[in-house]
């Protein structure tokens, strides 16, 4: 069954919509429509199909010029959304070569009875295609992850390295790293045998009192491996289980993991590779492991 439109999403109309996703927005419309888009499910689903429209507008050339330099100034700033334009491009090359371009018949009973039975407009025709693209995007996404393995195996190795830096840090204390692990080493420049090789998680502080207006800026480190540990302060440690989801300004969550509590102060703490994060502005939802109510939220920026 189809969601309800909630009426903070009705509040914006597909223009408004459209303008947002070519930065078109005023600053003060911008942050609006950026909030509402954080709190409602809704809008976010507007938001998906209207990437869509316009991606489709630009492939099969139906924008203006000053339209077309604003989407590729402006939209097409994500690896999924030039994949999206691919798929679109497929598809428009796929249609031209249907019809030839020499000349063309004059229309007749059969022709228009054949454009009335395969009118893109009728609703059939409209599910079928939006199917269609739904599996040339699945289809798209996994030839990307299958050519690019790092990727895999920073997905399913996230925890595994938790697990490793928790059991080596103590030992190489007091003794040299083991040669099994010099592979994940980051060699940045020449240093000497007795020191530490692996690379330590750059720390970041967040407050909860913190406006979105406000948040502060950090700059990522550098190296294959680099990890943000982003320590959250709490006004008041519920000793219980956390878990944190880390979400872009455009409602893509980039990060969701479980977030670990400290005894001796009232802070909760989580890794995020480095790699995953881009030139957004963000904001970490920590949440009750058990009953999936928000605790507190922060915000960041990535310039």
């Amino acid at each position: 069954m189809e969601r309800p439109i909630s009426e903070a999403s009705r509040g914006f109309s597909d223009v408004t919509i459209r303008q947002f996703l070519l930065a078109g927005l005023s600053s003060e419309h911008q942050s609006a429509f950026e909030e509402s888009l954080f709190t409602d499910p809704s809008l976010e689903r507007r938001v998906r199909l209207a990437e869509c429209d316009l991606t489709d507008d630009y492939a099969f050339d139906r924008l203006r010029i000053p339209e077309r330099k604003l989407f590729d100034r402006k939209f097409l700033v994500s690896k999924a959304r030039r994949n999206q334009l691919a798929v679109s491009d497929s598809l428009h090359d796929r249609f031209a070569s249907v019809t030839p371009k020499g000349n063309l018949p004059l229309k007749s009973a059969f022709t228009e009875g054949l454009g009335s039975a395969f009118n893109l407009r009728q609703l059939s025709w409209k599910i079928a295609f939006a199917a269609l693209l739904f599996l040339l995007l699945v289809g798209t996404s996994w030839l990307v992850i299958k050519k690019e393995p790092q990727i895999k195996d920073e997905l399913t190795g996230r925890l595994k390295r938790k697990q490793a830096m928790t059991q080596t840090l103590p030992a190489e204390s007091n003794h040299p790293a083991n040669g099994s692990t010099s592979q994940h080493q980051t060699i940045a420049s020449p240093q000497p045998d007795h020191e530490q090789r692996i690379q330590s998680p750059m720390s970041v502080t967040l407050a909860p009192d913190v406006t979105r207006e406000r948040a502060p800026s950090i700059a990522l480190p550098q190296g294959e491996h680099a990890v943000v540990r982003f320590e959250l302060a709490l006004k008041s440690n519920q000793a219980t289980e956390y878990r944190a989801e880390l979400v872009a300004a455009q409602g893509q969550t980039a990060f969701a993991g479980t977030a670990t509590a400290s005894s001796s102060s009232d802070m909760v703490s989580f890794d995020v590779p480095a790699q995953l994060l881009k030139q957004a502005e963000y904001q970490v939802r920590l949440l009750n492991a058990h009953s999936n109510v928000t605790v507190a939220t922060y915000y960041f920026r990535v310039p």
